[in-house]
């Protein structure tokens, strides 16, 4: 099981990128001070390490540059998670980290840069081959209604990698299936594409809109509007 250290000063950010990471197998360990963040770094040797860049004591640029000097913990790779997201900022962390991911984040953004990095440095995150990687992730996630969706772009990343993984082909099948159970927009969208306000077409449940009693993507994505889906 791959360990990632999370270093986030806000507690709250940093207990809810923990649970999205614990849920799909990643062991944790965790700060909100950059002085603690390196100190515990250095001692258990993480394989990867996601970082704000605003932070007492240390920032995320100074966690990282001290991280990249020391012979015991430069090959390690330092993700960056912030908030401050425009050109200058990316390419400046860019330059000293080995990837950078800005907030908000949808989860799986940040689910597949922590298994890219770790396979590149050829590391398998929780079993033998990456394909089992990503099965493993996509059955978390299907176990959880609003992640079901994320659960189908595991499977096909898998399947993009072993097209013959049975596992993940029929487990891929079994998502798909509770999306248009359930979730019968968010189906249209997956199968045809669209867009809230733009081209999405008509769709085959709410051909003249949502009815009276509004199905779940009706409410969460257009808030009972009357535009078709």
């Amino acid at each position: 099981m791959s360990t990632v250290f999370v270093f986030e000063d806000s507690s709250a950010q940093r207990a809810a990128i923990a649970q999205l990471l614990r849920s799909v197998g990643f062991e944790i360990l965790e700060a909100g001070d950059g002085l603690d963040a390196l100190s515990q770094i250095r001692q258990h040797l993480p394989d990867v390490v996601v970082a704000d860049i605003i932070s007492p004591h240390l920032n995320g640029y100074q966690l990282c540059l001290a991280l990249k000097r020391d012979p015991k913990t430069r090959h390690i790779p330092v993700i960056f998670c912030s908030v401050k997201n425009d050109e200058l900022d990316r390419v400046r962390a860019l330059t000293i980290a080995d990837g950078y991911i800005a907030k908000p984040f949808q989860p799986p953004e940040l689910v597949e840069t922590l298994i890219s990095k770790l396979l590149k440095q050829g590391k398998s995150c929780f079993h033998p081959t990456p394909a089992d990687d990503w099965t493993e992730a996509g059955l978390m996630w299907l176990q959880d209604f609003e992640n079901q969706e994320w659960a189908v772009q595991a499977f096909e990343k898998a399947l993009a990698l072993e097209p013959n993984h049975d596992l993940a082909g029929k487990l891929k099948a079994v998502a798909l299936g509770e999306v248009e159970k359930s979730r019968h927009c968010e189906a249209c969208r997956y199968y045809y594409g669209g867009s809230p306000g733009g081209n999405l077409l008509v769709c085959a449940i709410h051909p003249h809109g949502p009815k009276s009693d509004c199905c779940r993507d009706w409410e969460s994505k257009y808030h009972c509007s009357s535009n078709v889906a």
